[in-house]
């Protein structure tokens, strides 16, 4: 577990994620906003679903395919125009390390992935949950998706 945990910090991940222009977003909605709807929820939650919901055993490969989706949709999300909600130097300061939080834990998942190592994955996806929910909370992002206090 320990020789495990070392090899996911120091090597380097075995594939790299292609990097695509996002799809143009509708009247109203940024371009930032269009891709984790269309693909960072999507590709997180089958994650989830997949490393924590799967009692049997875990299909690396195709689990594999999904941390280099994962790894090029939080690539895409750093070459988008900085969004109008970030203004201020400093929320740009904050939004920028929200982005090198993605970028390094999901790098580090995909090296857990390719290590086979279920717990540091666990660990990593809990971590890009909460730096996601951490970002949505800083800049109070509405999300439709979830039921109103």
């Amino acid at each position: 577990m320990v020789v495990a945990g070392a090899l996911v910090g120091c090597s380097e991940p075995a594939q790299k994620p292609a990097v695509t222009p996002a799809a143009a977003a509708a009247p109203g909605q940024s371009q930032l906003d269009k891709l984790m709807r269309d693909h960072m929820n999507k590709v997180f939650s089958q994650l989830i679903f997949q490393v924590f919901h799967n009692d049997t055993d875990l299909d690396f490969a195709m689990v594999g395919q999904q941390a280099v989706e994962l790894r090029g949709t939080v690539d895409r999300v750093r070459h988008l125009p900085t969004p109008d909600l970030v203004a201020s130097a400093e929320a740009r300061e904050v939004f920028f390390t929200y982005n090198d939080a993605l970028q390094r834990d999901s790098d580090k998942f995909q090296l857990a992935v390719d290590h086979h190592d279920l717990d540091s994955m666990k660990s990593l996806l809990t971590r890009i949950g909460q730096t996601c929910n951490q970002c949505h909370h800083f800049f109070r992002l509405k999300i439709e998706d979830t039921p109103e206090k």
